[in-house]
């Protein structure tokens, strides 16, 4: 009997399953993969890590907060008021730059949500779960590399708390690809075997799910963990600013041992 697969609330609040974040089959996502298609499995693997570790970025905030908000506005309507428009009219011909009120035909916004592999391309930045799942997109396009995206959380030294994180796995070879890394001079490529177990330099990592396009493994139970801890508790103010807060500490403590 297979098991089922999780969902997680997506753009516009729409269900999506976890396998399908895992693109392989956009366009630019083969053509990234592809350009190392006459490498063999073991510096195809070592070329997309670096990839994403030197040509992305963990987003940040001018507050210095995990920037994960999210707002969609579709079509900018124009005034239908006439003597707005010929004051918006007299103010482009005096090459006046003047604040116009925006009105849109449908807003949206979110104050944490996932990113597909595409968006995190088209923005280069993406918080662990996004960066993991472009990752995973890129190597899975070589059938050939078993890899799988993860979540669950991490521990670190001298801290009873544990973090809701992601990353990339390849078990079978037993690699571990910590996404967050984009530090050029730091190996981003670690042992799954020795991550999961002993830890990283202090940071343990313990998977809960893992999937690609194709399957879904459950590890874990996030219940026994206090629940799913790679988002707010609620999208309440108060959830998500704890939430941001922990998800900070976790990455300046990831950052400073690695």
């Amino acid at each position: 009997m297979s098991e089922p697969i999780p969902v997680v609330i997506y753009w516009f609040d729409v269900e999506r399953s976890l396998l399908e974040f895992i693109d392989t089959k956009a366009y630019i996502i083969n053509f990234i993969a592809k350009q190392l298609q006459d490498q063999d499995d073991k510096n195809f693997i070592i070329q997309i890590a670096h990839y994403i570790r030197n040509k992305y970025q963990y987003p940040l905030t001018e507050k210095n907060e995990p920037a994960t908000s999210h707002e969609w506005r579709y079509y900018n309507q124009e005034t239908t008021c006439p003597f707005r428009k010929m004051l918006n009219k007299i103010m482009e011909r005096l090459e006046y730059e003047w604040n116009r009120p925006t009105k849109y035909l449908f807003t949206w916004k979110w104050d944490y949500v996932w990113q597909d592999a595409l968006m995190t391309f088209r923005t280069k930045y993406g918080i662990c779960i996004d960066t993991a799942i472009l990752c995973t997109s890129l190597l899975r396009v070589r059938k050939s590399v078993k890899a799988y995206c993860e979540a669950g959380y991490v521990t670190l030294p001298d801290d009873p708390n544990r973090y809701g994180h992601a990353w990339t796995s390849i078990p079978d070879l037993d690699i571990l690809i910590e996404t967050t890394i984009h530090d050029p001079s730091k190996e981003n490529i670690v042992s799954y075997k020795k991550a999961t177990t002993e830890g990283i330099n202090g940071i343990k990592y313990t998977p809960i799910d893992r999937w690609n396009e194709e399957e879904y493994h459950s590890l874990g139970s996030w219940i026994q963990v206090g629940g799913f801890l790679l988002a707010p508790k609620s999208f309440k103010k108060g959830d998500v600013v704890l939430w941001r807060k922990k998800e900070l500490l976790k990455q300046l403590k990831i950052w400073r041992l690695w």
